[in-house]
């Protein structure tokens, strides 16, 4: 609606001669999209608290909930805010502080269904911690539906099945890791 005459997607991604590497970037910066002024203003209210913490888990949060325009510019414009208390550890490499940070944010993330990759914070991609994959195992298992039908399948197995069955769910029950049937 706001491109003359476009003949591909390619002309879609050009603005002023310049390819962008996403549609998002292009509408960007053709001024389409709303700007995120108030998840600035609203982290900036956070980060005059000095809570670091905080300000990570309500930035995943705008991630997820709340799609802000350009998530790298409003990681750029908080990340010094956000890697604050790691700074005061002196046991970190300065380097590590961006990492530490992008994990923990990984891990809330990942609580949440997500993944930081999604989001192209950084050029390089984040590799996710042992308890952010748990985290998204836990979150993944707890939304699954079980039907009434389902739980009432046991009662449709056959007597072989039925003693197969049996062996297993008491053994489940009981703890016990025997391999024999």
């Amino acid at each position: 609606m706001h491109i003359r005459a476009p003949t591909s997607y390619k002309d879609l991604l050009t603005v002023d001669g310049e390819r962008c590497t996403t549609f998002r970037e292009s509408v960007e910066k053709r001024g389409l999209l709303h700007c995120d002024n108030s998840f600035v203003d609203c982290m900036f209210e956070v980060a005059s608290y000095q809570m670091p913490h905080s300000l990570r888990r309500l930035f995943a949060t705008l991630l997820v909930y709340c799609a802000p325009v350009n998530p790298r510019k409003l990681w750029e414009q908080f990340e010094d805010s956000m890697v604050e208390d790691y700074k005061m550890l002196q046991t970190i490499e300065r380097k590590k502080f961006r990492y530490q940070t992008l994990n923990h944010i990984n891990d809330i993330l990942h609580s949440m269904g997500h993944d930081i990759n999604e989001y192209e914070l950084i050029p390089e991609s984040i590799n996710s911690s042992a308890a952010a994959r748990e985290a998204k195992d836990v979150h993944f298992e707890r939304s699954i539906t079980v039907s009434e039908d389902d739980v009432l399948l046991h009662k449709k197995l056959n007597k072989k099945q039925m003693i197969a069955y049996n062996v297993i769910t008491e053994r489940i029950f009981s703890n016990k890791a025997e391999h024999s049937l």
